[in-house]
């Protein structure tokens, strides 16, 4: 197992996750948060806290939201390549 760093953001009454590979309006955009209650997604890991932040900011580049991220530390299976 692992360790790696994942990010949720709460909007009013729902709790959302910073996703990758999202497609809006025929394009498909790194990452964005979205309902994982709903609709499967595959919830973005990283290995730094870093990388978790600066995907955070992409996010904001096509999500016009103003969400405060929260990191978390997820202790995963290590993914084999």
């Amino acid at each position: 197992m692992k360790i790696k760093y994942i990010i949720k953001a709460t909007a009013r009454t729902r709790s959302l996750f910073l996703v990758r590979d999202v497609e809006t309006f025929g394009n498909v955009v790194p990452f964005a948060f979205r309902d994982c209650e709903q609709q499967e997604w595959k919830i973005a890991k990283f290995d730094t806290k870093e990388e978790a932040i600066a995907a955070c900011e992409e996010a904001r580049k096509y999500d016009g939201a103003d969400y405060t991220p929260i990191i978390l530390e997820a202790l995963v299976q290590e993914e084999s390549d």
